[in-house]
């Protein structure tokens, strides 16, 4: 066992691969129940696919360091020598060594190295399909490879590629085991290097507890030794959680393993901010609150020019009505007479539209930000005791079809403000019955959305539909001050 001040590590003796990590700074049950353990894994980081039931001595070890060799095997003329040391944070420098020992020329043939797991830690990551993948990256750009089962049958139960590998990874929603064999220091030219990934889904019976989980390793091409010989593996990993301030750190670009997706330079920039005003006031609920409302002031122009521009169309709508009725038979004209009419007045048809459509990214990117930010795990605001799972306080049983109902407080605030929000909107004068009639609904609709997911994700909706009912309101009180244009 070897350990640093987040991270104890427990290796096996068969294969020579992590057995167990302890992650000191994570609990269990996100609000208590001990140091979180990652020990789910049915086929071991480090051990290799041709040796991974050798019996592994221990030869050297100290408190962060540790090296094991592989004992006498008369079906096999070459040894194996691991030698891990644990560096600060999460960081596992590993050197693997193969000797020939015989007298004659000896093949070790391809195999695998793995890279671990990946599976729940728990039944609040199963949201959003658990999050469950294994990805790699070539140099050039990763590959997210998702794997699905489909009624009980896998599709496809597994996927190997030929390609170079910078690094590979498995992950879920909060932590993550990322390999890297590619470009690290210590790196020699003559290292052993990859020639492809393989990845397959497991299922329950190989995962005790979780029900699921992705395996992945990296795969090795043959290799001929000649009498006293080596060849040798340099790489390092990281075993723990998908923080981007500490995955950004690492030098091969392992922060891509967030998949923030096409916005990822605007979350980036959104967890920097969270993370600042984390520090300002030491709970991460108040820095979702000021990150909302610094979000809400930097649209507050354009959000206040679309109130306004769909206050003028409601304005224009007995003109607009005048005009239907007097071309209700020429379509083209009616078009036509409407359009001057928005350009003498200044009116941009789309000028309610567009401020909304630009502010779309940026939820975007929050909710990729949120959805799976460990920072949150654990994280209390109020009364809600996890802001990373739905805030509830209770749960009727069997109320529903025969199914339990959370009550989730915050969500349910959250569909009031929706609500609230959508009454003190002014209305779009082109909107037809029907239009209407799917606009009333559709707080209804986000709310059951919404109801499930993570507080801090339905937090930051809340106080962004306070703000914007807050100014809405105050628009109309200055549209009503000013004078009517004629």
């Amino acid at each position: 066992t070897i350990s640093n001040d987040v991270i104890q590590l427990a290796f096996s003796p068969v294969g020579a691969g992590i057995r167990k990590a302890e992650l000191t700074q994570y609990n269990t049950q996100n609000n208590g129940g001990g140091p979180l353990i990652m020990d789910q894994w049915p086929i071991l980081p480090f051990s290799l696919s041709t040796s991974n039931r050798d019996v592994f001595e221990v030869i050297k070890a100290d408190t962060t360091g540790i090296t094991m060799q592989s004992g006498a095997d008369p079906d096999r003329a070459y040894s194996i020598r691991k030698e891990f040391v644990l560096r600060e944070d999460y960081i596992l420098d590993a050197t693997i060594t193969f000797t020939n020992d015989g007298t004659a020329p000896v093949l070790i043939d391809a195999f695998d190295m793995h890279v671990g797991v990946a599976h729940h830690t728990g039944p609040e990551d199963k949201q959003y399909g658990g999050m469950l993948g294994f990805d790699y990256y070539n140099g050039k750009s990763v590959d997210y490879l998702k794997l699905k089962q489909k009624k009980g049958v896998l599709e496809p139960p597994f996927e190997a590629r030929q390609d170079s590998v910078v690094w590979a990874g498995v992950k879920n929603k909060y932590f993550t085991v990322i390999l890297s064999p590619g470009l690290q220091i210590g790196a020699q030219a003559d290292d052993l290097q990859p020639s492809g990934i393989f990845t397959r889904l497991l299922d329950q019976s190989e995962i005790e507890r979780t029900g699921e989980g992705v395996a992945g390793s990296i795969r090795y091409p043959a290799q001929t030794l000649a009498p006293g010989e080596t060849a040798t593996i340099t790489l390092y990993s990281y075993v723990g959680p998908k923080n981007y301030r500490v995955l950004n750190k690492l030098p091969n670009h392992e922060g891509l393993i967030m998949q923030f997706g096409l916005f990822g330079w605007l979350s980036k920039r959104l967890i920097d901010t969270l993370t600042f005003f984390h520090k300002l006031t030491l709970s991460w609920g108040l820095a979702i609150v000021l990150l909302t409302i610094l979000v809400k002031g930097i649209f507050w122009p354009f959000t206040h020019k679309a109130t306004l521009s769909m206050r003028q169309m409601q304005d224009l709508q007995p003109k607009i009505n005048a005009l239907k009725e007097k071309y209700k038979t020429d379509q083209k004209r009616l078009q036509q007479e409407i359009m001057a009419l928005y350009k003498e007045k200044g009116v941009n048809p789309l000028g309610g539209c567009l401020p909304y459509l630009f502010q779309l990214p940026v939820f975007w990117a929050l909710f990729t930000t949120l959805r799976s930010a460990v920072e949150l795990r654990g994280a209390s605001f109020l009364w809600v005791q996890d802001l990373s799972t739905p805030d509830t306080v209770m749960v009727i049983p069997k109320l529903f079809l025969g199914n339990d109902l959370p009550i989730n407080p915050l969500a349910i605030l959250m569909g009031l403000t929706m609500f609230l929000q959508q009454k003190s909107a002014p209305t779009s004068p082109g909107m037809d019955p029907a239009q209407r009639r799917m606009m009333t609904y559709m707080p209804l609709v986000f709310f059951f959305m919404f109801y499930s997911f993570p507080a801090g994700l339905t937090l930051y909706w809340t106080v962004n539909q306070v703000l914007t009912i807050a100014q809405q309101l105050w628009t109309q009180k200055r549209s009503s001050a000013a004078p009517a244009k004629a």
